[in-house]
């Protein structure tokens, strides 16, 4: 028999020995995507019939998944005979050289991992980070998703959210409100001042602990500079309403009693002829 007859020969009969690894390799791989898909929900659904939040839920679906699919993978290169420590030696290397190409990538995924633990805030709260304040709309491992109150639709890298200090107005649903108010020099400030607080405690969504305070403040240019603070509870009204609420109410009871408003004027002088 000729060299190359013997040589395929032998080829044949190791491809022939291949061939059942391959399928089983190839048969465990579509078992572990299905079972990945499957495991992941199923965490996720299980998360959330013990009441955990949304973003503890979408962190437990995704290392769920990925932690079925690496099993799978190593079952089905086992099969192939697949040596495993060069792979992961390989990995290695491959990994530290795109950790120096990919520094910032890498942070985000890592600072959204750790967001995902420690939930600073959580989908639908009102915050302001990294020079942004707006309403959180999603949370992955690389962005934190943030509708501002002007309406942009804002990204913003997890390494800039973990490291910027976080305002989370959820978790401080009190809030308190100034209102500047200026009188004239003949009014009486008591009276100012009652009829100031008066107004704002009608309103809705005020706390009436701690009280509201009418505080005089400095001599003005045009009058009496007093400041008027009250405390709402966010959960009952908008802070912006509730502003506005107030200052219309105070300047309707001010009007009901003819106190004056003052406000800057200037003299005009001719010269002489």
């Amino acid at each position: 028999m000729p060299p190359w007859e013997a040589s395929v020969q032998t080829w044949l009969g190791q491809f022939i020995g291949f061939v059942p690894r391959l399928v089983t390799a190839f048969v465990v791989l579509l078992i572990t995507i299905v079972a990945s898909g499957w495991a992941g929900r199923a965490a996720r659904a299980g998360a959330r019939r013990r009441g955990a939040i949304p973003e503890i839920g979408l962190l437990v679906e995704r290392l769920a998944r990925w932690g079925v699919f690496i099993l799978g993978l190593v079952l089905a290169l086992e099969q192939l005979q697949f040596d495993l420590t060069s792979l992961i030696a390989g990995l290695g290397i491959v990994g530290l050289t795109l950790g120096f190409a990919l520094g910032d990538i890498a942070k985000n995924l890592v600072a959204g991992f750790l967001l995902l633990l420690q939930q600073p805030f959580r989908i639908g709260d009102a915050i302001e980070v990294a020079g942004f304040g707006g309403r959180v709309e999603a949370i992955s491992l690389r962005t934190t998703q943030v509708r501002t109150w002007d309406g942009r639709h804002v990204l913003i890298p997890n390494a800039d959210v973990y490291v910027s200090p976080v305002v989370n107005f959820r978790q401080s649903p009190r809030r308190r409100i100034e209102v500047p108010l200026g009188v004239g020099y003949e009014a009486d400030l008591a009276r100012v001042s009652e009829l100031a607080l008066r107004a704002v405690r009608a309103l809705p969504g005020i706390i009436g602990e701690p009280v509201p305070l009418a505080v005089s403040q400095r001599f003005g240019d045009s009058g009496i500079e007093l400041l008027i603070q009250f405390w709402v509870d966010t959960e009952k009204v908008d802070l912006l309403e509730a502003q506005d609420a107030a200052i219309r109410a105070i300047k309707r009871a001010l009007d009901e009693e003819h106190i004056r408003i003052p406000y800057p004027t200037r003299m005009m002088v001719q010269p002489a002829a």
